[in-house]
């Protein structure tokens, strides 16, 4: 196959939510702070531990992927995405 890159969306305040986000989103109003959706895990870490280090890891990371600054807000009945 070809190789097709995804084309990069204009810069906005502000991005429709898809359905699935939608309907996320209305789910976590009507529930309140659910965990319902969260995966959690843990990590036993032996030795030294640069804590430094490690908050610029998730820095970079965050800084990096829009998907870890998105928030998503109701404007005029509308659920929309809002890049941070």
């Amino acid at each position: 196959g070809e190789y097709s890159p995804i084309p990069q969306a204009e810069q906005r305040e502000a991005y429709p939510a898809s359905s699935t986000q939608k309907r996320l989103f209305i789910l976590d109003q009507m529930e309140g702070n659910s965990t319902a959706y969260n995966m959690a895990s843990a990590l036993e870490v032996t030795g030294n531990l640069d804590l430094e280090k490690i908050q610029q890891a998730i820095d970079r990371l965050i800084q990096r992927h829009e998907s870890l600054r998105t928030s998503f807000v109701m404007t005029e009945g509308e659920t929309l995405q809002v890049i941070a």
